[in-house]
């Protein structure tokens, strides 16, 4: 797999019904689309709670987007 397959977007359905591996798959094209990028080990320890929530259907993904969109690390690599 090259870097540019890698970060190849493709177009992905989710819903409370999906199952976990459905959810993890979801959670690496978000993060590609909106931090351009995987979140670094130290990153991932932030989010953790928000990706434990997501894979365990507690939030759907326009929850996880916004408290993404909230975070620390988006926040500190767009500057905004």
């Amino acid at each position: 797999m090259t870097s540019a397959d890698e970060f190849a977007i493709q177009e992905i359905t989710v819903s409370y019904q999906s199952a976990r591996e459905e959810r993890q798959c979801a959670l690496y094209q978000i993060y590609a689309q909106v931090l351009e990028r995987q979140p670094y080990a130290f990153e991932r320890k932030q989010l953790a709670q928000d990706e434990a929530d997501f894979l365990k259907k507690k939030i759907g993904v326009k929850r996880f987007l916004r408290n993404l969109g909230h975070s620390e690390v988006y926040l500190n690599e767009f500057g905004v």
